[in-house]
């Protein structure tokens, strides 16, 4: 939450590595951007990062960078309320069912791409953009995610240039230099190393 209110993008891998002190290699925590009391007394995911993108990028990174996602009520159609413990909400699921459809297809390609599901992260986070590259096997992924309200550029490692597939954008891109993210925009990038 700190990120999106201002500190360094960076900073995040650094509370990743904090918590993950004297847990095992294989051990896998369980990320979370709300849960049953901060939606019961803090408020809504939309309220924690600013807006249903800022919530859907805060979510992205915290399933796609190592560990497990885990999604609490309401959360996948961007559910604008506090949801208390002693009272009933009803939630129209059926009318909210195509605003899910962004975490459905996250979460749809995690499970596709054995790299994004890696515990082992390399971090090229800088202050504006949450950047980390995951492997397994011939497959490598690259996450550009901007935490901030505002379009950003992020300077593309001279390592990282070159043709990738952007499956959430579903088409090939060549990354140069730089890459431009929008307001709060995640871009998901695959590339497989042909023997």
């Amino acid at each position: 939450m700190d990120i999106f209110k201002g500190a360094k993008a960076s900073e995040y891998a650094r509370g990743v590595q904090m918590e993950s002190r004297g847990l095992s290699s294989d051990a896998r925590r369980l990320r979370f951007t709300t849960n049953h009391d901060k939606a019961a007394w803090d408020g809504s995911a939309r309220e924690f990062f600013g807006t249903t993108q800022g919530a859907q990028v805060a979510f992205a990174i915290s399933a796609l960078y190592s560990g497990c996602p885990l999604i609490y009520t309401g959360q996948e159609v961007d559910w604008p309320g506090r949801i208390p413990f002693f009272q009933r909400i009803a939630i129209d699921w059926a009318g909210e069912q195509k605003r899910g459809e962004w975490m459905s297809k996250l979460l749809a390609m995690r499970d596709t791409h054995a790299s994004l599901r890696a515990n082992e992260v390399e971090d090229l986070s800088s202050e504006d953009v949450v950047a980390f590259t995951k492997k397994a096997g011939s497959e490598t992924a690259l996450v550009l995610a901007n935490v901030r309200s505002r379009p950003v550029e992020y300077v593309v490692p001279r390592a990282l240039q070159g043709r990738w597939s952007w499956v959430n954008g579903g088409k090939s891109a060549l990354l140069g230099a730089s890459q431009s993210l929008a307001s709060c925009e995640y871009r998901i990038f695959i590339r497989k190393k042909t023997q």
